[in-house]
């Protein structure tokens, strides 16, 4: 059976559970909306990347790390190789858009939301 572990960074208590990408560290980077009591969060953890690579939650498990951010994730029957195609190794992971919607906000925090400017036609 193939097996391999994958180095995930785990931030709790987030707005939403979503992977969000690989690091520059290597490890792959996940939000989960559970709080870091009991193993909540990493019961939020092994569900989201089972779910994720298509696999039963019990192929998914902690093997070291179960008390930090950071973890190392054995996943069984998944190649090192195949783990990195479906989670879309050097991109950001996140939901799927549908198609003709773009992923980038509508404006950005700071930036100007119109070039329109206001003038006065005058008395």
């Amino acid at each position: 059976m193939k097996e391999d572990l994958l180095r995930v960074r785990i931030q709790p208590r987030a707005g939403r559970s979503q992977i969000v990408g690989w690091r520059a560290d290597g490890a792959l980077s996940v939000r989960v909306a559970a709080p870091p009591v009991e193993g909540q969060a990493n019961d939020a953890l092994t569900a989201l990347l089972a779910a994720t690579l298509r696999l039963r939650q019990s192929a998914v498990t902690i093997a070291h790390g179960t008390r930090g951010r950071d973890k190392l994730v054995r996943v069984a029957g998944l190649s090192a190789a195949e783990i990195r195609h479906l989670l879309g190794w050097g991109a950001t992971i996140g939901p799927s858009m549908p198609p003709g919607r773009s992923a980038a906000p509508r404006h950005s925090r700071g930036a100007p939301r119109s070039s329109a400017s206001f003038t006065d036609s005058g008395s």
